[in-house]
């Protein structure tokens, strides 16, 4: 398991979800101690987690799958009533994946 997934089974989906929003992509250093500046960039609770488990380390933050969040989206959009190319171009997706979204492929 990643230490994202770590820090999921720890704090939570919504923690990693986040963190992997904000800073995917990108590698953090995490101070041996807690520092202001982590607590300002993930909050305290995923600072701490960091730091208790990743310390002096440079962490690469990998790239959230966005296609879990897109298909929900596009879900949610298509049951307020918004036609499939509408939604397409909002989430920034083809119509065709959002066809295969909305028929459960």
């Amino acid at each position: 398991m990643s230490w994202l997934g770590d820090l999921a089974r720890d704090l939570g989906d919504e923690a990693a979800r986040s963190l992997a929003q904000s800073y995917g992509g990108t590698s953090i250093y995490v101070p041996g101690s807690l520092s202001p500046r982590l607590v300002a960039m993930v909050g305290r609770d995923i600072a701490q987690w960091l730091v208790d488990h990743h310390g002096g380390q440079k962490l690469y933050v990998p790239m959230p799958d966005l296609r879990q969040r897109d298909a929900e989206r596009a879900r949610e959009l298509h049951h307020m009533g918004t036609r499939p190319g509408d939604i397409a171009r909002l989430i920034g997706r083809s119509e065709r994946w959002v066809a295969r979204v909305l028929r459960g492929e």
